[in-house]
């Protein structure tokens, strides 16, 4: 990065927020590019946004062109996942954000309704919940009848049941499952 007047973006199997944070902080890149680490971790924005901000804490004399620009992207990430809070709740909640995949697929099934046809509806929404269930007690079970489902009310049926069941478990580590390192399908 020092040679270069251009910026420098990092990316390379990000799956955690803490990847994301320690590519950033130790390549000395402008940015870093996030693509299936987010797919069953939709989070991962908000982990590396919270690492960043502890570090900040810690450290008040990093460069300031850095803590900007990651700034103003914190900025609009906060603004999709804490919108209508006040400081002090977006600032408890970043801290202590909750990992609800329940309410992640009930926003996607809410966006895919507004702008898909039930085909496009049906086919996102089996993807997404697939990437969710990743790692989880029988996930495997769970995406082999999601895969098979044609009506859009049982898919919908399983899919919140089997994420109403899971609600209590900790997300694992990241899954490097074939069907979850080939991407987006």
């Amino acid at each position: 990065k020092t040679e270069s007047s251009i910026p420098i973006i990092g990316n390379g199997d990000l799956t955690s927020g803490s990847g994301a944070f320690r590519a950033l902080q130790f390549s000395g890149c402008d940015g870093v590019m996030i693509g299936r680490g987010c797919l069953n971790n939709p989070w991962i924005f908000l982990e590396a946004l919270d690492l960043f901000k502890q570090y900040k804490q810690k450290n008040h004399n990093q460069e300031t062109h850095v803590r900007n620009k990651l700034k103003n992207e914190s900025d609009k990430l906060e603004g999709c996942f804490l919108k209508g809070k006040t400081d002090k709740q977006a600032n408890l909640e970043s801290k202590f954000f909750k990992k609800n995949f329940k309410m992640a697929i009930n926003k996607l099934k809410n966006h895919l309704e507004n702008f898909y046809d039930e085909r496009m509806f049906l086919l996102q929404l089996k993807k997404f919940s697939a990437w969710f269930s990743s790692g989880f007690p029988h996930s495997g079970e769970f995406r082999k009848t999601l895969f098979q489902e044609k009506e859009k009310q049982t898919l919908v049926q399983k899919i919140d049941e089997f994420f109403s069941k899971i609600q209590s478990y900790e997300k694992p580590a990241p899954s490097y499952e074939p069907f979850l390192m080939r991407g987006h399908g």
